[in-house]
């Protein structure tokens, strides 16, 4: 008798269709649904650190050649955007976007992603990558459905440097109702940032920002948000994804469609 009322007092807590949420906003490995360009844990994930780089160096832009702190822009089912650094490190190995949809996209949900950026071999070091080593190209060309959203995760927070933390600029964090599906996309790129590179950063495509171009088909009425993180094989932040795009303040930047 005394397990049923436990059950049914549980039952009541945590209703049958809620799903789960990441186990934690930070210290976690997270999986990419693509695979993993440095797949040093051999299950194509990264370890998503954030806890010793922070929120003012990574930056979702519409204009690499003048990327201020504070940009959000809410953009169609077809755009182009760039992820940007202007931190004292000057450089990350590798970018990951997140793509979080809140409703119920049509049943031909379809995400076209193509990314280009700069690639060059791992430094050991925390030194800036040579001009010499670094190369551009072609990261992913890639098409998701539905099927790439993380299984059984829905939340209204994204990873972070603290708890709680918004999917996008003006969220309202007390409605908790209005969940996000997770597809995590590694764009098989990195960035060289505008702060410390000013030795040759002028000369590079896109000032060393990584384009994304994305072209989103039925999505209906839900709601598209983009974030962007950093990996870095060698920093102070040790290796790692440890930098992600502010969604408050005056330093927000952001990407989303229908919202």
């Amino acid at each position: 008798m005394i397990a049923l009322l436990l059950s049914i007092g549980l039952v009541g807590l945590f209703p049958v269709s809620a799903e789960p949420e990441l186990s934690g906003y930070h210290l976690l490995n997270i999986p990419v649904t693509n695979g993993a360009r440095f797949d040093y844990y051999e299950d194509n994930s990264y370890y998503f650190k954030l806890n010793g780089g922070g929120l003012n160096t990574l930056h979702v832009t519409n204009d690499p050649w003048n990327a201020p702190s504070g940009q959000v822009n809410h953009g169609s089912s077809t755009g182009t955007f760039w992820v940007s650094d202007t931190g004292g490190r000057g450089f990350n190995d590798d970018i990951i976007i997140l793509a979080a949809v809140n409703g119920t996209p049509g049943q031909n949900f379809n995400l076209k992603v193509n990314s280009r950026g700069y690639t060059w071999p791992l430094t050991y070091n925390g030194a800036l990558p040579a001009k010499e080593t670094v190369s551009y190209g072609t990261g992913i060309n890639g098409s998701f459905t539905s099927s790439n959203f993380m299984t059984n995760i829905a939340q209204i927070w994204k990873p972070s440097t603290s708890s709680n933390y918004p999917i996008y600029y003006g969220q309202n964090m007390g409605d908790i109702s209005k969940t996000f599906k997770l597809m995590f996309i590694d764009l098989k790129v990195g960035n060289l940032g505008t702060n410390v590179n000013q030795t040759y950063n002028m000369t590079l495509t896109d000032r060393g920002a990584t384009r994304i171009d994305y072209t989103v088909n039925d999505l209906g009425s839900a709601k598209l948000a983009f974030n962007a993180y950093a990996w870095c094989n060698w920093s102070n932040q040790q290796q790692g994804v440890s930098w992600t795009n502010a969604n408050s303040g005056s330093g927000a930047s952001g990407w989303d469609v229908n919202i």
